[in-house]
C-alpha cells in the first residue's frame, strides 16, 4: 500500500520515500484528501497559523518552518505540479510513499480518515 510519510527540512520526497525503501508517486500528493492543510497538520505534527490555498509550485503540499503556515497546491497550473524531487531547507514536505514497484491507482481514497489511519503506521 502507500503510505504518508513526514519529510524534514531540506529533504526531497524522494529522500524521505527512498529511506524508508519505498519511491515517490508525484501525482499522490495531487489527491484531493492529500492536498489539504488538515493532512499537513496531522501528518507534520503541526500546527498550521495560516493555510494558503492558492499556491502552485513543486513542493506541495508542505509547512513552512519559518512562516508556521501550510501550503496546498491551487492545481490550476500544470507547469507548476507537486514533484517528488523538490527540496526547500525551510519546508517540511508531506510525502505520498508506494512500494518500488508499486504504482497508486487513479483514486486511492476517498476520505481523509481513510489516510489518517496510513499515516499512523
Amino acid at each position: 500500500g502507500w503510505q504518508l510519510r513526514l519529510g524534514h527540512p531540506g529533504q526531497s520526497c524522494d529522500d524521505v520515500c527512498g529511506k524508508a525503501s519505498l519511491r515517490c508517486d508525484a501525482k499522490g500528493h495531487t489527491f484531493t484528501p492529500v492536498n489539504t492543510c488538515e493532512a499537513i497538520a496531522t501528518v507534520l505534527r503541526v500546527t498550521c497559523k495560516a493555510c494558503v490555498v492558492d499556491r502552485s509550485d513543486a513542493l506541495t503540499p508542505y509547512y513552512s518552518v519559518p512562516k508556521q503556515r501550510c501550503f496546498i497546491n491551487f492545481l490550476h497550473d500544470k507547469a507548476l505540479m507537486p514533484t517528488c524531487s523538490a527540496k526547500d531547507k525551510a519546508v517540511k514536505r508531506m510525502c505520498v510513499c508506494v512500494p518500488r514497484e508499486g504504482t497508486l491507482p487513479t483514486v486511492p481514497f476517498t476520505s481523509f480518515e481513510q489516510i489518517s489511519g496510513a499515516a499512523a503506521k
